[in-house]
């Protein structure tokens, strides 16, 4: 499987001009390819506004190549004639010849019908040995041990026992989200002695298809989705883009490379993360949540980094959100009264004392209008009650 590098040069078009550009890491340089540099330099200055987010062009192997501008283009402050960005996200063709291009789906590498997220965090909750079948091992003595011969076999299950499908929604786009296992295509690569690895993945299969200026929107709910149950922010897997072909099912198009600020990734392992089989008739909620930005704050409290500590500032935020949802909590009625009642007996013990004990004015001597004024359930208790409305219920093994 190729990849994309870190730095690699070519050509892009803005507007009417063509620029080369350069990429160091996420930073991408431009410069006007004509004799008179200082024209397109002054043109792209001019329609700087004008220019969509993603902008188009090949690398020096001729693949198609996107590279999405979300800065501002940065220009030299002294003579120059360059300008510079920023870029979150490139997005690479599969292929660089005709053949490629000739048997797109769609006619065209710049849309998609699926993206798929593979590998990484992801073998975390969802382990790609569940595929495996567990193989037959010599039986008996060792006198019949003896008698092997050393044969031995890695098959995979059926496709259908590993597969989970379900439908889901994204800013009303419908589409099916697929969790399986595949290999991550090694075995094909003759300058490795690996045979492969099986690598688990999660796809999402769309109604229509779809225009690049999606992927970041996708991509950033998959991997709120997949942090939550990572229990980790800081989460890492490859991303590439399919068109579905009618004949021969779901073609890769574009890889896609996304950069973040972490410094390590996520070293958890299967048995310290949230399984995926666990929740998979949830995914559409969850999913849903995410989309309605309900789940920010639990989002806001998981690390970023190995060291998995949370600021006291985090849990103070997710305390307030868990009064919010209890206040907004449709079940909360009948609590409400019995704190009500015990309200109206602590002022009726109240005036049966200040009849009794006239020399002393309870309200204006004391402080006992605001010792029972904010009277409520403790947060644990109203977290507990919220438990059996808002909680997953599970049936583990």
């Amino acid at each position: 499987m190729f990849s994309i590098q870190d730095n690699f040069c070519g050509y892009v078009s803005i507007g009417d001009n063509t620029y080369v550009c350069t990429v160091v890491e996420h930073v991408v340089k431009l410069i006007p390819a004509y004799e008179n540099i200082h024209d397109g330099y002054a043109n792209l200055m001019r329609h700087i506004s004008q220019y969509p987010e993603f902008i188009f062009g090949v690398d020096e192997n001729n693949y198609s190549i996107a590279l999405l501008r979300k800065d501002k283009f940065q220009h030299p402050l002294i003579f120059g004639t360059n300008v510079s960005f920023g870029t979150p996200l490139i997005v690479k063709s599969d292929g660089n010849m005709d053949g490629f291009y000739n048997l797109l789906p769609n006619g065209d590498w710049r849309n998609f019908d699926a993206i798929t997220f593979s590998g990484g965090a992801i073998n975390q909750i969802y382990n790609p040995k569940f595929a495996a079948m567990v193989s037959p091992t010599p039986e008996g003595t060792v006198e019949k041990y003896d008698d092997f011969d050393g044969a031995h076999t890695i098959r995979l299950k059926p496709f259908d026992e590993y597969t989970h499908s379900c439908s889901v929604e994204i800013d009303g786009e419908k589409a099916d989200l697929i969790f399986s296992v595949s290999q991550d295509g090694k075995d094909g690569d003759y300058n490795v002695a690996s045979l492969g690895n099986l690598i688990s993945f999660v796809r999402l299969e769309f109604e229509n298809p779809q225009e690049f200026d999606k992927i970041e929107r996708y991509y950033n709910v998959v991997k709120s989705m997949l942090a939550i149950f990572a229990a980790q922010h800081n989460i890492t897997f490859d991303v590439h883009l399919s068109q579905k072909d009618e004949d021969r099912g779901f073609q890769r198009t574009g890889l896609c490379k996304v950069y973040d600020n972490y410094e390590e990734y996520s070293e958890r392992t299967h048995l310290q993360v949230l399984p995926l089989d666990y929740f998979g008739d949830y995914i559409p909620s969850l999913i849903e949540i995410i989309c309605n930005n309900e789940a920010n704050s639990l989002l806001a409290i998981l690390p970023d980094d190995n060291k998995n500590l949370i600021h006291i500032e985090d849990i103070q935020n997710l305390c307030t959100a868990l009064e919010v949802a209890y206040k907004q909590s449709e079940h909360k009625e009948c609590k409400d009264e019995l704190i009500g009642c015990l309200k109206k007996a602590i002022k009726k013990a109240i005036k049966d004392f200040s009849d009794g004990q006239p020399e002393i004015d309870i309200n204006k001597q004391t402080t006992i209008s605001s010792a029972f004024q904010y009277l409520d359930f403790t947060l644990k208790d109203k977290i507990i009650h919220l438990v059996p409305y808002y909680n997953v219920q599970l049936s583990l093994p």
